[in-house]
């Protein structure tokens, strides 16, 4: 199952990402994660196939991934990313 809000609509690209195959590990990134666990999470959307879209989609406004990794960013860095008008 993959691991964002499907409410928000992202589109038909989400069911080829990594992190929507079977078996794929959370992309939970809690306060308390460390920074390996965030860095794996990163390093896993960074060989997907559709990270661009999946980034595009995560920097909208309101953060459809609440409290996951997503377009290889974290929340706190898509909210600094949103605060600079990155889409």
């Amino acid at each position: 199952m993959p691991h964002y809000d499907r409410t928000s609509s992202p589109g038909d690209w989400v069911d080829r990402a990594v992190c929507a195959r079977p078996g794929a590990p959370s992309m939970l990134v809690y306060p308390n994660s460390s920074l390996q666990a965030i860095e794996a999470r990163r390093k896993m959307c960074q060989r997907c196939p559709v990270l661009a879209e999946c980034r595009s989609w995560a920097l909208t406004a309101p953060d459809p991934a609440t409290g996951h990794m997503a377009g290889a960013m974290t929340p706190d860095e898509r909210a600094q990313a949103r605060k600079r008008g990155e889409s």
